[in-house]
């Protein structure tokens, strides 16, 4: 700044002496006063010559800070939103821990079924009541009722319930728990039904099983599946090769043959 008010004094200063010099005046005197004009004129191109490098230099500087601030700026920008995403992480990785402690307090959407061996011979007429949990948390207060459709209705419903009504407890990951032995009645054919319905603390505990046994060439083959509670959903099912099927190809749930 002060360069342009010393550029400004010596413009001023030129407009003086240019204007006092006249035809009138004493040779002597005009040619002292061009030779000071002509310093005063190499002077003021020297500092007009010096105002502009300083422009140019302060200019570059101004660049380069700018540039140096648009750079830290955009670092912190970029060190905000790496700080964001960070965060966002954070809170997935919370809100997923919170979501397996809940899980692995309630049972989460686990579900137990039944893995039964059946035992038709000469020496013993009986099902093996094997419980199966395959999920990955815990389930809790796991229990079933057993339907046989070969005799069910046949008692009161109380009684039934009562009799046919199995608690198993608690079931671990990947945990297999023997329960009881089912006896079988006598069949006239060659079909065995059951129905299980299964409850637990958690709401996708409550499943029913549908177990069919059909014997082929004295052979007993088996099909199964596990549904939620009032839906068609197929959470689980199994299917013995060479288990008959009708002739569109399905399995035949509800024949009358399971029920004689």
């Amino acid at each position: 700044m002060q360069e342009k008010y010393w550029f400004e004094i010596l413009g001023g200063i030129l407009i003086v002496l240019s204007s006092a010099v006249g035809e009138e005046m004493h040779r002597r005197r005009k040619w002292a006063a061009y030779l000071v004009f002509g310093f005063l004129a190499i002077g003021y191109i020297v500092v007009g010559i010096q105002i502009d490098r300083a422009s140019e230099k302060r200019e570059s500087e101004a660049t380069a800070e700018a540039r140096e601030n648009r750079t830290a700026l955009l670092n912190s920008q970029n060190e905000l939103i790496k700080a964001q995403s960070e965060l966002v992480n954070k809170s997935d990785q919370i809100a997923q821990l919170n979501k397996e402690i809940a899980a692995s307090v309630t049972g989460g959407g686990e579900f137990a079924y039944l893995q039964p061996m059946l035992a038709d011979d000469t020496q013993q007429h009986r099902l093996f009541l094997i419980v199966r949990h395959n999920g990955k948390y815990p389930i809790y207060d796991v229990g079933f009722r057993v339907l046989d459709l070969r005799v069910g209705g046949s008692k009161p419903y109380a009684e039934e319930v009562l009799s046919n009504t199995f608690n198993v407890g608690n079931l671990a990951s990947r945990q297999l728990r023997f329960v009881a032995y089912w006896p079988l009645v006598p069949s006239i054919g060659s079909h065995y039904g059951y129905n299980f319905f299964f409850t637990a603390r958690n709401a996708s505990g409550f499943v029913i099983q549908e177990l069919r046994y059909i014997k082929v060439d004295d052979k007993w083959l088996s099909a199964m599946r596990v549904k939620p509670f009032n839906s068609q959903r197929i959470l689980y099912e199994h299917t013995d090769p060479g288990f008959p099927r009708k002739a569109d190809g399905q399995i035949d749930w509800n024949s009358d043959a399971y029920s004689h």
